[in-house]
């Protein structure tokens, strides 16, 4: 599992989106696909105010999963890349009911559906994501 987090002002949030970016499982599959999110990863990383990412080894997902963890483990990773982000003005998140809790823990904190929708951030963190996944099945 790889989790990101992506801090971008709405000009470049603008600049991203004229570019292209979505969430990543819009581009499909293929040596085609993983070209364009390769790009738009290079793209974010030069533009964004801040880019981290976690990667979790299948021994610890399998460990959480053993003991119906897998939710908390994704909110416990957020928190961390929460954390380590400079202070913005919002924190937006793609999974209202599993990241609804953290609302409790940041004041300016939402959690909603398909949010790399609707959020250049949480597409920028999307594509992030998955080239990091697919370079490590590579």
């Amino acid at each position: 599992m790889v989790m990101a987090a992506v801090a971008i002002d709405s000009k470049t949030a603008s600049a991203l989106s004229r570019m292209g970016l979505t969430d990543s499982k819009a581009f499909g599959a293929g040596e085609d696909a993983h070209a364009v999110r390769s790009q738009l990863a290079v793209e974010i990383r030069k533009r964004a105010l801040f880019v981290e990412a976690i990667v979790v080894s299948h021994t610890v997902i399998d460990e959480r999963v053993a003991r119906n963890e897998l939710n908390v483990l994704e909110r416990e990773l957020a928190i961390q890349l929460i954390d380590k982000a400079p202070t913005v003005d919002k924190i937006i998140a793609d999974g209202k009911r599993m990241f609804a809790p953290l609302c409790q823990r940041y004041d300016h904190f939402e959690s909603r559906d398909r949010a790399e929708e609707h959020h250049a951030s949480v597409a920028a963190a999307s594509v992030i994501a998955k080239v990091l996944r697919d370079q490590a099945f590579d």
